[in-house]
């Protein structure tokens, strides 16, 4: 009874998180084509903790490395 009962917490959390990244994901306009999101949302459905967090660090973006101070003193 309780293994069903974690097995059934697991399942729960497994698609309300794999639901909810996908459609994020889906709705954002990044540079990925159509072929490439549909690749993307099957890989998160088979591996959707890994996929998810592998995708968040792509698309995340990067700092800035040439701000106005530092641009200003190489001149």
């Amino acid at each position: 009874m309780m293994n069903e009962i974690v097995l059934c917490g697991l399942l729960a959390v497994y698609f309300i998180y794999s639901l909810k990244y996908s459609q994020e994901f889906y709705k954002t306009d990044t540079f990925y084509s159509k072929r490439q999101k549909t690749i993307h949302l099957i890989l998160i459905w088979l591996l959707p903790f890994l996929w998810a967090l592998l995708l968040k660090s792509m698309n995340r973006p990067l700092p800035d490395r040439l701000n106005k101070t530092s641009n200003e003193s190489n001149l």
